[in-house]
This record gives structure tokens, C-alpha cells and sequence, in this order.
């Protein structure tokens, strides 16, 4: 916000003259406060931030974090459940099968108690991830009319008890389908080398030394090794 401020003692905002003739102010210099100054008529134009905005637009970003935070329903908590009001609840049904659980009485689901009122309110004694999903509410309208209204239901599962020992286990066995992974390789990079083809010593030709030259050696009668014209 840009403030106006000025020592003369007539009320500014009440002369549209002095007003008026402000944009046509040049500014002098800069003071070591910020404020900008001319010394013309020692009129000073000061920028106060507007903290309180700012401290406003944090306060919404973390309650609006801690919003979502508190819209999804944790595991193993007390949940209430609201069915639309558009009439009289007759029954439930949780993910739109299975026992329409009737009003105003409780049923054990997966060791867990759900009481269903007549109000619309369905209560989780106890959450579990196993309730998340799209349930039924069938309700009585004031014409007479049944019609069902889908719920959705979603549930923040709890981290394990032992976290790190989770996190260890889970590098524990990455690690080991890496090195399996890699021995595998090897092994078969050495049974490829082992099995690739490789001639046979009786298939090759000999080599022959330069110093063994047939011409040279002596015949079987003992004649010198001369050759015979």
C-alpha cells in the first residue's frame, strides 16, 4: 500500500488542487528509510507492506491444509456417516450390497459396530479400511417415493507400528531381488561362454614351423635330404 505523507498542515485528501498537481511531483532522491523524497515540497511517498494480508494468506493455507487434513477419516476412529436429508431413512446397505441393515439397530461387520439411525446418521464405531468405498442410503421421500442415494466413504489407513522395520524390510527384500537378479545374469553370461562353439583339436589343420621344412628332413632310405633332380 503506498501511503502519502507531508508536512504541510492542510489536509490533503481535502484540496483536489494539491492532488491533482501530484503526478506531476518529480522525486528528489532516496532516503536511507525507503521513503521517497522531494525536497520541493518535502513531500514523502512511503510503501508500508500490508502484513496483515500476508499473515491472513498463511493462516488460510495452513488451516486449509489442516481441512483436507481432517476430511478424510482416520482408521480405527469414530465416524458419523450422513446420509442426505431428503427424507426418512428406511435402510442401509454398506457398498451397495450384501444386508440392508434397518434402523435404529446395530450390526457387526468385520468385528466392527454400525449403528444406523433413523436420522440419516450412520455411526462407525470403529473404522476400517475395509468400509471405504460407495454405500447405499435408501430413503422414503415425503411423496412417498424410495429412492437410494449414494454415499462415499473414504478412510486414512494407519502407518505400521513398526515403521522402520517396515522400511528395512522393504529395502531388506529389494536388495535381495537385485542380487538375484544380477547372479542370474552372470550365471547365464558364463553358461553362454561355456556353451559356444569352439573347433574341435582334430578339425584343425597342424601348424607348421617355419623351421620344419619337409624338403629338409632325411628320407627314409638315409639318403641326405637333398632333393633329387
Amino acid at each position: 500500500m503506498w501511503v502519502l505523507t507531508s508536512q504541510f498542515s492542510r489536509n490533503l485528501t481535502s484540496h483536489s488542487s494539491l492532488l491533482s498537481y501530484l503526478p506531476d511531483v518529480k522525486v528528489g532522491k532516496t532516503t536511507d528509510t525507503g521513503k521517497f523524497w522531494d525536497p520541493h515540497f518535502d513531500i514523502h511517498f512511503c510503501y508500508k507492506p500490508n502484513m496483515k494480508w500476508s499473515v491472513l494468506f498463511v493462516l488460510g493455507v495452513l488451516s486449509w491444509g489442516n481441512t483436507l487434513a481432517t476430511m478424510v477419516p482416520k482408521e480405527a476412529t469414530f465416524y458419523q456417516l450422513d446420509c442426505p436429508k431428503e427424507g426418512t431413512l428406511q435402510y442401509f446397505m454398506l457398498k451397495r450390497s450384501g444386508q440392508a441393515m434397518m434402523v435404529d439397530n446395530t450390526y457387526k461387520v468385520m468385528e466392527q459396530n454400525i449403528t444406523i439411525h433413523s436420522n440419516g446418521s450412520i455411526i462407525f464405531h470403529s473404522l476400517k479400511v475395509e468400509f471405504e468405498g460407495t454405500h447405499l442410503c435408501v430413503m422414503n421421500h415425503p411423496d412417498n417415493s424410495i429412492h437410494g442415494h449414494e454415499v462415499k466413504l473414504r478412510v486414512r489407513p494407519l502407518p505400521p507400528t513398526d515403521l522402520w522395520g517396515a522400511v528395512y524390510e522393504s529395502m531388506f527384500v529389494t536388495g535381495l531381488i537385485a542380487a538375484l537378479v544380477i547372479a542370474f545374469i552372470f550365471a547365464l553370461g558364463c553358461f553362454v561362454y561355456k556353451k559356444q562353439w569352439r573347433p574341435r583339436p582334430e578339425d584343425e589343420k597342424p601348424v607348421m614351423s617355419g623351421y620344419e621344412n619337409p624338403a629338409m628332413n632325411p628320407s627314409d632310405d638315409g639318403e641326405s635330404g637333398s632333393t633329387n633332380m
